[in-house]
């Protein structure tokens, strides 16, 4: 049963992100060209404007944005026309362009999709087509909606226990916080040919705690789940090798545990604990294609893992994670990918999740 928007930003409130990233691998110099207009382009660009403000999407040019910037109405779509938009959620020297941001309410939560590419151009006439595509899911059948950002599709919405939701400094929805990256991989590098893999990411962070103690302070212990799938497309979009990165090496931050651990593959588990709140453990399943090598570091506060491709042709999902403090400021998470697709290596920049916290 489908709800009316301003239902549902009175009654909820809380934060969950979401990141949709458009993704090439380099293989030539060649230019992108961006599609040429002609009047059917036109007309149809005004009908999809006016559908976005039917349904209350607030479009906004801007050629700089910062991920802290608050919304400045219950949707909004913030583009370049396509070009790249300046911002601090890619390091500098990431190969991506951040092109789109798009932010709405799903119920308690507050969701962003941001989409990038490595092309000068993207097509703004897609993406607002996806955008008002998902506007219309998030209506109808929001809670479906944000299962779907995770592997289980009959999961529901876990909150804090009493003893552990306390009040910090920063209010944090109770269903947690997801932001989704999703890279499309194009052979020569996405200026032709078309998709040969797709990787998809939600990343969902949950406090378990605002009022634990580390090192004599406050903190707030925070576990992050990734929930990670590779899907290949054509025969050419063989994955041999995917390497993920969760970084919390920031003074502020503190990593309590990892995982997975080493495996030769199949059923993997993870357990996170420490810092007072309960642990949790979770299981999930890398088919007997793909063994997991864990290189991470409590030194360095980073989890890291290789999934190895041992034989033949198979799509990878994986759920790494880690527990982490944090004493003062805003939660920061380093997030990095490698991939190695037939051959091919692609290691689309370092991102960095800002999650507002003490």
């Amino acid at each position: 049963m489908g709800i009316v928007r301003h239902d549902r930003f009175k009654k909820f409130s809380a934060v969950s992100i979401g990141f949709t990233m458009l993704l090439s691998l380099g293989f030539t110099g060649e230019t992108f060209a961006a599609p040429k207009t002609n009047k059917i382009d036109v007309v149809a660009e005004q009908k999809l404007n006016k559908d976005l403000s039917k349904h209350k999407i607030n479009q906004s040019l801007k050629k700089t944005w910062n991920q802290e910037t608050k919304r400045s109405s219950e949707s909004e779509l913030i583009h370049n026309n396509g070009k790249r938009i300046e911002n601090d959620v890619v390091d500098k020297g990431g190969k991506d362009n951040l092109v789109a941001v798009y932010r709405t309410n799903i119920n308690d939560t507050e969701y962003e999709k941001y989409y990038f590419s490595d092309r000068p151009t993207e097509d703004i006439t897609e993406i607002k087509q996806e955008v008002l595509s998902d506007e219309l899911n998030i209506e109808s059948k929001p809670d479906q909606f944000i299962r779907s950002l995770t592997h289980n599709k009959n999961k529901s919405t876990t909150k804090l226990s009493t003893g552990y939701q306390t009040k910090a400094v920063k209010p944090v929805p109770s269903g947690g916080i997801i932001k989704s990256y999703k890279y499309n991989f194009y052979p020569f590098g996405g200026n032709k040919g078309s998709r040969i893999a797709v990787f998809n990411t939600n990343v969902e962070f949950k406090r378990k705690s605002s009022n634990s103690t580390v090192n004599g302070k406050k903190a707030s212990v925070w576990d992050v789940h990734a929930y990670q799938s590779y899907e290949q497309i054509q025969a050419v979009g063989r994955l041999t090798r995917q390497e993920t990165k969760l970084g919390a090496n920031y003074s502020d931050q503190k990593l309590l545990k990892e995982g997975p651990k080493t495996d030769s593959g199949g059923s993997v588990s993870v357990t996170l604990g420490g810092g007072g709140p309960p642990s949790i453990t979770w299981n999930f399943n890398t088919s007997s294609n793909f063994r997991t090598q864990n290189n991470s570091s409590m030194e360095e506060k980073l989890g890291k893992w290789n999934w190895y491709l041992k034989f033949g042709h198979a799509n990878l999902k994986t759920e790494p994670g880690i527990r982490i403090t944090n004493t003062g400021g805003n939660l920061y998470v380093n997030i990095n990918h490698y991939f190695r697709i037939d051959g091919y290596v692609n290691n689309p920049g370092n991102v960095r999740a800002s999650i507002p916290d003490r």
